[in-house]
């Protein structure tokens, strides 16, 4: 296979790398949807709780209310414990794919097997660039935590639902 540009980005790397990319992609549009749904089942307990609802938009804004939800809502109290770490392990995974869905790969270290990212900030003025370096098997491993996740918030989706 040749290289894409001279990045040495062959073919076959892409290969190699694109179940791990698409598995933490579509793991991060179950989770998504499950911090939607969470948002929604409990909409009722934060309105009684005297919190602010509004629906959140975009990824970040989920995490952020899903975190305030289960610290400030104490019906919800029993979920605290084990949300709060998985919420921080989200911000981690995030990051890891918001480098996979707005940059794209730059740069190939075979000795190490890292990739650098080149990604745009299209929220600031000038789009700046700034690169992300992540190798091979920490693109396994995110695939691996964000299966986890998915797992956790669509259970956690679940069993909010199915509370008498």
């Amino acid at each position: 296979m040749t290289e894409i540009i001279d990045h040495g980005v062959t073919g076959k790397i892409i290969k190699e790398i694109s179940e791990p990319v698409g598995l933490v992609m579509i793991n991060c549009t179950f989770i998504e949807q499950a911090l939607s749904a969470i948002f929604e089942i409990t909409a009722d307990e934060v309105h009684a709780a005297g919190r602010k609802v509004k629906r959140p938009f975009g990824l970040d804004d989920k995490i952020k209310v899903c975190g305030k939800i289960f610290r400030n809502v104490d019906t919800l109290a029993q979920y605290r414990e084990a949300v709060q770490p998985n919420l921080q392990q989200l911000k981690k995974i995030k990051i890891v794919r918001d480098t996979f869905a707005h940059g794209t790969i730059s740069g190939f270290e075979a000795a190490s097997t890292v990739f650098t990212f080149s990604v745009v900030n299209p929220e600031d003025d000038y789009h700046t660039l700034r690169e992300v370096r992540i190798s091979a098997e920490n693109i396994g491993n995110a695939a691996e935590v964000s299966y986890g996740l998915a797992t956790f918030f669509q259970k956690l989706a679940t069993d909010l639902m199915e509370r008498t």
